[in-house]
C-alpha cells in the first residue's frame, strides 16, 4: 500500500516538474523575445496538454512578430478547441488579412461565425469578391442563407454544389436538413442514415 502512495506521489512530482519546465521555457522566451524559443515552448505545451502555456507561448510569438501567420493559425485553432468561436473568427480574419490567398482562412472565419449564430457575418464573407468556389464554403453559405430565412437561395447554391460534388458530406447533410424542414421525413431519414456512418457528419446526422 505504501509503495502505491509513493508511486502516486512521484507521478504528481513529475507532472509538476514538467509544468514548471514549460512555464520556465515560456518565461525565458518572453524575456529574450526569442521566437524560436516561444515556438518550442508552444509545441511542448501542446504535447503536454497545457493549453494555458501553449496560448501564452503563441501569443508571445505573435507579439514579437505580428506577421507570424503560423502563430495566428495555431491561436485560432486553439480558440476553436476551447469553444471561443468569436475569438477564433477574429484570429482567422487576421490570418486572411496577412495572407489573402490562404486556402482555408475565409472558410474558417465563416465557420466560427456560424458557430456563434452570426449568419449575417457568414453571408458577408461568402458574398465578398472573389466569390467562393470551394464546396465547403459554398455549403456554409447555403446553410447561413437557410438559417437567415433565405431558403430559395440556399437551395440554388446547394443544388450547384451537389451537381459538381454529389458525395460532399456536409452538402448532403444540409440537403437532409432541408428535406426535414420541408416535411419530407423519409428522404431526410435516408440521408441521415447514410451520413451517420461518416466521421465528418456522424454526430449531426445522429441528432437529425
Amino acid at each position: 500500500m505504501r509503495s502505491k502512495h509513493w508511486r502516486a506521489l512521484l507521478a504528481v512530482i513529475v507532472s509538476l516538474a514538467v509544468i514548471a519546465t514549460l512555464l520556465a521555457l515560456v518565461t525565458v522566451a518572453v524575456l529574450n523575445d526569442d521566437i524560436p524559443g516561444h515556438t518550442i515552448a508552444a509545441t511542448q505545451a501542446r504535447e503536454a496538454g497545457d493549453r494555458h502555456a501553449e496560448r501564452a507561448a503563441l501569443e508571445a510569438v505573435q507579439a514579437a512578430d505580428p506577421h507570424q501567420v503560423d502563430a495566428l493559425e495555431k491561436l485560432a485553432r486553439l480558440a476553436r478547441e476551447e469553444g471561443r468561436w468569436a475569438d477564433a473568427a477574429l484570429l482567422w480574419r487576421d490570418v486572411s488579412s496577412l495572407h489573402p490567398l490562404h486556402p482555408r482562412a475565409r472558410f474558417e472565419q465563416a465557420r466560427n461565425l456560424m458557430a456563434v449564430g452570426d449568419f449575417a457575418g457568414v453571408l458577408r464573407i461568402t458574398s465578398a469578391e472573389p466569390l467562393p468556389t470551394d464546396p465547403d464554403l459554398l455549403t456554409l453559405q447555403a446553410r447561413a442563407q437557410l438559417a437567415a430565412g433565405q431558403a430559395e437561395q440556399a437551395v440554388v447554391i446547394l443544388t450547384g454544389v451537389l451537381a459538381e460534388y454529389p458525395e460532399h458530406a456536409n452538402a448532403l447533410l444540409l440537403r437532409a436538413d432541408i428535406h426535414f424542414l420541408d416535411g419530407e421525413l423519409g428522404d431526410a431519414e435516408d440521408l441521415y442514415v447514410i451520413l451517420a456512418d461518416q466521421d465528418e457528419t456522424r454526430l449531426a446526422a445522429q441528432l437529425g
